[in-house]
């Protein structure tokens, strides 16, 4: 695995229905070359996700 460090660009939380890990791959693939990661995951309690972008360093 990549030793660098994925420094966080933002968070948000959205209500969405179950595609939206559609538009994260989509994202990751076309900003993979500018080191920016896109990371998706749903909350237990409000069943909400968070998006979250990173900056690989």
């Amino acid at each position: 695995m990549d030793e660098r460090e994925h420094r966080l660009m933002g968070i948000k939380e959205v209500a969405v229905d179950e595609d939206l890990y559609v538009i994260v791959d989509f994202f990751n693939r076309v900003l993979k070359e500018k080191d920016v990661i896109v990371g998706l995951t749903k909350s237990r309690e409000s069943g909400k996700y968070q998006i979250s972008i990173y900056r690989a360093d």
